[in-house]
């Protein structure tokens, strides 16, 4: 063994530890790319409306759908993330 390789690994947290944080990581990537798919068809339902056309139906179930759920995940994310903050 290297001396690098074993420094590498004293100093690595654990394994749990970086699996929980790419987790909450991802999970929050994914709710903010909820929230701008529900927000940009909620916008152009809006300006179909505006102009006097009838929106197609995908983009009111995305704008019904995407919102709620990325605001429930990110909820959860601050959630974990204080319940996190006080076991530490």
């Amino acid at each position: 063994m290297s001396a690098v390789s074993v420094i590498a690994m004293t100093n690595s947290p654990p394994d749990d530890a970086v699996t929980h944080d790419h987790i909450l990581r991802v999970g929050t990537v994914i709710a903010v790319v909820l929230a701008g798919v529900g927000l940009l068809s909620l916008i152009a339902v809006l300006v179909s409306a505006a102009a006097g056309v009838q929106a197609w139906a995908g983009l009111l179930f995305l704008a019904y759908a995407c919102l709620p759920l990325a605001f429930i995940m990110l909820g959860f994310m601050v959630i974990v993330g204080l319940l996190r903050r006080r076991r530490h």
